[in-house]
C-alpha cells in the first residue's frame, strides 16, 4: 500500500530482495553491502528501474525497523533524469495511430486513451466504459495526503469517442487479445512497448517508452495553449512540483506579457506629461 503497486509486483520484488540478501541478518544490512550486491546483480536495468526497487527495499526496511528496532540504512539510489521529454509530435501521433490500426489493431483504444487522455497505464487498466460519459473520462484517483478520493475530467478526443463504442458493456474496458484481463501493468507494458518499439522502428519515430505517451499527451495540449495548472489538473499531479517537469512544453508568453505591460507604463507617463 504505501509504495501503491501491484501486490504480486511487490511480492515478486521481495521475493528477489531474499535471493540477494539471504546471507545476511536484516539489522546487517548497510548501504554498502546493499551497493555491492545490487550493482552486480542489477547492473542491466535502467536507473528508473533500480530506483524503484531501492523505494520498495526502503519500504520494507523501515516496516522491519518499526518492528525490531533497528537503524534503517540510507540507501544509494542512482539520479533519474525527470525532465525526460520524449515523445511524438501530432503529426507522429497520428502516423503510428494509422499504423497500429493496420498492424495490431487490438491495441488501437490502447494507444489512442493513452495519448489522447494522459492517464498512467496502471489507471488504463481499471477503467470501463461507465468512466466515458457524456464526452469526458472521468478519472477517480485517491490522494495520499487525506485519502479522500479526487476526480480529474479529461475531455475526449473522437479517436476515443469511436474506441468508447467497442468497449465492453462490463468489467475493464482494456483486455488482452485473449479477451482475460492483463495480470499486471507490468504484463501490459511488455506487449504494448513491444508494440510501440515495433511501430517506431518501422516508421522512422523516435523510440518511445510507454510512459512517454503520457509525456506526448501533456506536449499536445501545452502546445495547443495549456499553462502549468492545465496540465497539472489533467495529469492528475497532487504536487505542481511534477507537472514543473513538462514546463518546457509550455509555450512562453512572457515577452508578450513584458511588452504589453512595458507599453502600458510607456502610455500612462506620456499622458502624464
Amino acid at each position: 500500500r504505501m509504495e501503491k503497486s501491484d501486490i504480486r509486483t511487490i511480492g515478486a520484488h521481495c521475493d528477489m530482495f531474499v535471493s540477494l540478501f539471504k546471507d545476511v541478518a536484516v539489522e546487517d544490512i548497510t548501504a554498502d553491502i546493499v551497493q555491492t550486491k545490487t550493482t552486480e546483480a542489477w547492473k542491466t536495468l535502467k536507473a528508473g528501474s533500480v530506483r524503484r526497487y531501492l523505494n520498495t527495499m526502503s519500504a520494507v526496511l523501515n516496516h522491519a525497523s518499526d518492528r525490531w528496532g533497528f537503524k534503517v540504512p540510507k540507501l544509494k539510489k542512482p539520479v533519474v533524469d525527470d525532465a525526460r521529454d520524449a515523445h511524438f509530435s501530432a503529426e507522429e501521433a497520428n502516423l503510428f495511430l494509422e499504423w497500429v490500426e493496420r498492424n495490431h489493431r487490438h491495441y488501437l483504444a490502447h494507444f489512442t486513451v493513452l495519448i489522447d487522455c494522459g492517464v498512467r497505464l496502471n489507471e488504463l487498466l481499471r477503467l470501463t466504459r461507465r468512466d466515458f460519459k457524456e464526452g469526458v473520462l472521468r478519472m477517480q484517483r485517491r490522494t495520499t495526503g487525506n485519502g479522500k478520493t479526487e476526480t480529474r475530467v479529461i475531455p475526449l478526443t473522437n479517436g476515443v469517442l469511436l474506441a468508447v463504442k467497442d468497449f465492453p458493456a462490463f468489467g475493464p474496458a482494456f483486455l488482452k487479445p485473449s479477451g482475460e484481463a492483463w495480470r499486471t501493468s507490468a504484463d501490459a507494458s511488455s506487449y504494448l512497448g513491444k508494440v510501440l518499439k515495433e511501430g517506431c522502428a518501422e516508421l522512422g519515430l523516435p523510440a518511445l517508452r510507454v510512459h512517454d505517451l503520457r509525456h506526448t499527451f501533456a506536449y499536445l495540449v501545452a502546445q495547443a495553449g495549456a499553462d502549468v495548472a492545465d496540465l497539472q489538473t489533467l495529469l492528475g499531479h497532487e504536487d505542481i512540483s511534477q507537472t514543473m517537469r513538462y514546463r518546457g512544453f509550455v509555450l512562453s508568453r512572457a515577452k508578450q506579457f513584458v511588452t504589453a505591460a512595458r507599453d502600458s507604463s510607456d502610455g500612462e507617463t506620456r499622458a502624464c506629461k
